[in-house]
């Protein structure tokens, strides 16, 4: 019974520790924004003058993060 309950103890600690590395690997990349997504699926890159300038500094275009996130709140307030 005592090893039963250790077993199922390092497997509840095992699952803690790799659902929290994950969780850190999915923080680490930086979200994009939707037009730069849909011109990545389609195999090109976004050409709006905000997201072009901040490609070339290596960043994401905050201005069209910022919308994407705010649009995103508006249908969650829907709800």
């Amino acid at each position: 019974m005592k090893s039963l309950r250790l077993f199922f103890a390092v497997v509840a600690s095992f699952a803690l520790v790799a659902g929290a590395s994950f969780a850190a690997d999915a923080k680490a990349e930086p979200q994009k924004p939707g037009c730069c997504m849909k011109a990545e699926k389609a195999g090109k890159k976004c050409e709006k003058k905000c997201c072009v300038e901040a490609a070339k500094e290596g960043k994401v275009c905050e201005k069209c993060l910022k919308k994407q996130q705010e649009k995103k709140e508006k249908k969650e307030e829907k709800k």
